[in-house]
């Protein structure tokens, strides 16, 4: 069994475009990202460990 290869175009308007969110943001270090995602999981570690914590939906799903 033989395969063609791939015809990938040069032609750039034909590639689906990303979204402006993705684009417009500011650029940042690896590590801004791994300090905020980390946070992040933090403090969601901490609400889902609380018993006193109302927030239910999170509970039930992560708790």
């Amino acid at each position: 069994m033989t395969y063609q290869p791939a015809a990938i175009s040069d032609d750039l308007n034909i590639l689906p475009k990303l979204p402006t969110w993705v684009i417009s943001g500011r650029a940042e270090t690896l590590e801004t990202v791994a300090f905020r995602s980390g946070a992040a999981l933090t403090v969601l570690d901490a609400m889902v460990s609380d018993p006193s914590c109302r927030c239910t939906v999170i509970n039930q799903n992560f708790g």
